[in-house]
């Protein structure tokens, strides 16, 4: 199959249009790391390169980030939900901004109407990623017995027996010791927030034009929007009131230097799952 190699405007990226950090963020001299590692994520060559595989991979991949997602977003509300208990055991506050805004965000991701699925009812976007990879006809079959047989068992036993690379295994693990902490969570779930609409725009205007990946193209511009137009300015706000700026991007370079091993990953000639 020939290979499409598709040119990035990396100059366009310099205004960094949807990378909303605070202030307090862009001051930090690690900052500058976090940047480059989402730039080298962005402008990745599995997003240039469209052969079959490669396709195949990345639409693995986008299911298996929005299962990680979903953990670290439920995890996320759940600890706050318990430091609130802590300081009131009827959880009263003066100001629950933080509340509204974690509650917020997980009903667009865990329970929302915003990208419809074949059922009329309100589902996590996992659905959707799932029926959009079925109709481009791409196996997610053992992404779906991860998610049955998980439950309390060993991530990394289950991922190798299913026979997930060791990248995704990697990432998987990561991602469930981050969703066991309020500020490790937070700081996954706001990364994703603030940066994944850059992602998900090259992907979605590079993919071939064929009937077979509607719904997944419909799914990614569905995803920006709702990212856009609240997401990114709800996570700002939640980092703002974050003191421990510099462990916060700590735990976001090294899961974002797992993810873009992961998207190494899908360059290579097998499936990544």
């Amino acid at each position: 199959m020939e290979t499409k190699q598709i040119i990035q405007n990396e100059g366009t990226f310099d205004k960094e249009p949807f990378i909303n950090f605070p202030e307090s963020f862009k001051r930090s001299k690690k900052y500058v790391e976090l940047i480059s590692l989402v730039k080298k994520i962005t402008f990745h060559k599995s997003m240039e390169v469209k052969e079959g595989y490669v396709l195949d991979n990345m639409i693995r991949a986008s299911l298996l980030f929005t299962v990680c997602f979903y953990s670290n977003t439920s995890s996320l509300l759940y600890h706050y939900l318990g430091e609130l208990r802590k300081k009131s055991p009827l959880g009263v506050k003066e100001n629950t901004d933080l509340l509204r805004l974690f509650l917020d965000l997980s009903l667009g991701e865990l329970a929302t109407k915003n990208i419809k699925t074949e059922e009329e009812f309100y589902s996590p976007h996992y659905l959707a990623m799932k029926e959009a990879a079925f109709q481009a006809k791409i196996d997610v079959s053992k992404i779906e017995e991860f998610i049955k047989v998980i439950k309390n068992g060993n991530i990394f036993e289950v991922g190798k027996n299913l026979g997930f690379s060791k990248e995704v295994i990697n990432y998987l693990e990561y991602s469930e010791e981050c969703s066991k902490s309020f500020k490790t969570s937070l700081a996954t779930v706001t990364l994703r927030e603030l940066t994944l609409p850059l992602n998900f725009r090259i992907i979605r205007d590079n993919l071939p034009n064929e009937s077979k990946y509607s719904k997944y193209r419909e799914f990614l511009s569905k995803h920006i929007e709702l990212d856009e137009s609240e997401h990114s300015s709800l996570m700002k706000k939640a980092l703002e009131e974050q003191e421990d700026v510099e462990g916060l991007i700590d735990v976001m370079i090294k899961f974002y230097t797992l993810r873009k091993k992961v998207y190494d990953a899908c360059l290579r000639k097998e499936a990544i799952y």
